[in-house]
């Protein structure tokens, strides 16, 4: 858990320097020639906003959620590329900083309808890509890792809302704030619009039930139980 929230710090330091010197850059030599700007790495920004389908996977089969639908926004700086590499297939990895919302829907046991459990993270991810540009755009497929931190839990059913407790004291806790996982996505960049569009998944790997809680589940009378993440979604971007 340490070296993942060290690794997460690491990318954003490097990703607010990264800003920094380029604005320098700019304000030192807004003058400077093309063979010196052709030597660094090319960038791009990408803003994206997309719907999701979320759901909590327990490994207590009882207490599986349903899907709901929920939102992220996010945006990206990308480095590398087709004019870095000069190759027809080509690589490049992102950094960024996005806001998403996650949970899912759960029936307790007498209750006549379904809690909507939500939870609102910071999510900070780290993403390869392996572009293929054809005739009218380019094709991608992304993979990396995220990290995320739990800013407001709640959930609602017919009798109002109900704000969780975020930490890690399973005695007083409800959802832990730190959680991370992978993410994968596949999408098409429009050659002559400024537009991208694709398919993307979340795959939460850290138990997000704050301590070890324990559970029932049929002949195995105690057993501790794990509550993750799970969503795919549909999503727009604009890169500029």
């Amino acid at each position: 858990m340490k070296i993942v929230r060290l690794l997460t710090l690491t990318v954003l330091l490097f990703f607010l320097y990264s800003l920094e010197t380029e604005a320098q850059t700019s304000q030192d030599n807004p003058t400077a020639g093309s063979e010196e700007i052709s030597t660094k790495l090319p960038t791009h920004d990408e803003l994206r906003v997309q719907s999701d389908l979320s759901r909590l996977k327990a490994s207590l089969p009882a207490d599986n959620s349903q899907r709901i639908l929920s939102w992220s926004v996010s945006y990206m700086r990308w480095y590398g590329g087709n004019a870095y590499s000069g190759r027809r297939y080509y690589f490049s990895y992102g950094i960024g900083l996005g806001l998403s919302e996650r949970g899912g829907r759960y029936s307790n046991i007498g209750e006549d309808s379904p809690d909507k459990n939500r939870f609102i993270y910071v999510q900070a991810p780290l993403i390869f890509r392996v572009s293929d540009d054809i005739k009218s755009g380019t094709l991608f497929i992304d993979g990396g890792v995220y990290y995320a931190v739990l800013v407001k839990a709640y959930y609602l059913d017919k009798n109002g809302t109900y704000s969780y407790v975020i930490g890690n004291n399973p005695s007083i806790d409800d959802w832990r704030r730190g959680d991370f996982g992978l993410r994968f996505d596949a999408g098409y960049q429009f050659k002559k619009l400024p537009l991208m569009a694709g398919l993307t998944t979340d795959v939460g790997l850290h138990n997000i039930l704050p301590g070890d809680v324990e559970g029932y589940s049929g002949n195995n009378p105690q057993k501790s139980e794990t509550i993750i993440h799970r969503s795919v979604g549909l999503y727009i971007g604009y890169f500029f």
